[in-house]
């Protein structure tokens, strides 16, 4: 599932932009790295609401968000107009508006024009715009393999799962009874649709198996990001990734915690609990 903030813009200022984010999200900080970059294109700017307007922004980018806008009306203000170039953001010629070229260089900065069906979970109305949450899921269409196997060993069978993993989305196996009354295992990968032939063709090869089911299916994604982080664990600090699913699943990369639990000569769960409390 995507979680978006959609601004569906009429007219706006930079006052009211910045008024409208601190009321949604009032515990984030100012960003001055931004700030640089997005008053590069203007002549005129106020340095202090446009850092607290982009430090909400990306704060809600790291709570798992991502950020949209609707196409916006034909700013009146040219600079405005010109700091859109080359921007994801379309705008609607036929209609004009005033939008604040701060308010237009921090949108270009952040979002992109929305043109995914969405369902509205919360509406802030605002004076001239409005503030949308929202979430859709995403999908993608996959294959899954499976063969039946009764007549090899452990570690054969072990073998075939780590050469799948290293061409497969997912690869596991499931005992079974097979014909006979035979215990058996069902192999089953998840793959691209334009690696179903490789797959297919290593799987046999790996095991034996004289055929191979193989159904297209649908399914839905949670979009995944990865971070690098900083740590502070038992009196030293650490960098390692981080895995986000949303803004409350986090996963730390495993080997990157198997190395400092190693270089802590510590017990690798001790650490990776230890690396959870503090994420």
């Amino acid at each position: 599932m995507v979680r978006l903030v959609l601004f569906d813009i009429e007219r706006i200022s930079l006052d009211d932009f910045t008024s409208a984010l601190i009321e949604i999200a009032p515990d984030c900080r100012e960003d001055d790295g931004v700030v640089d970059e997005i008053s590069a294109k203007l002549t005129e700017f106020d340095r202090e609401k446009i850092g607290k307007a982009c430090g909400i922004l990306n704060c809600l980018k790291r709570l798992g968000f991502e950020l949209f806008v609707n196409p916006i009306p034909m700013p009146n203000d040219r600079l405005a107009l010109k700091v859109l170039e080359k921007s994801e953001i379309e705008v609607i010629p036929d209609k004009r508006s005033d939008i604040s070229a701060e308010v237009a260089a921090i949108l270009s900065k952040f979002c992109k024009t929305l043109r995914h069906p969405f369902k509205i979970v919360e509406v802030h109305d605002f004076e001239g715009f409005s503030v949308i949450f929202g979430e859709y899921f995403d999908f993608d269409r996959i294959a899954v393999l499976e063969t039946n196997v009764d007549d090899v060993s452990g570690e054969i069978l072990g073998n075939a799962l780590n050469r799948l993993s290293e061409i497969c989305l997912d690869v596991s196996a499931i005992q079974c009874v097979g014909k006979k009354g035979r215990p058996a295992v069902i192999i089953r990968a998840l793959c691209r649709l334009d690696d179903v032939e490789r797959v297919a063709k290593a799987m046999m090869k790996e095991t034996g198996s004289l055929g191979v089911r193989i159904v297209p299916v649908n399914r839905i994604i949670e979009r995944r990001r990865i971070e690098d982080r900083e740590v502070e664990i038992f009196g030293r600090t650490f960098k390692l990734r981080v895995k986000y699913s949303s803004s409350s699943i986090l996963k730390p990369e495993f080997e990157d915690v198997k190395k400092i639990a190693e270089e802590l000569n510590l017990p690798l769960l001790a650490v990776y609990k230890e690396v959870l409390r503090k994420l």
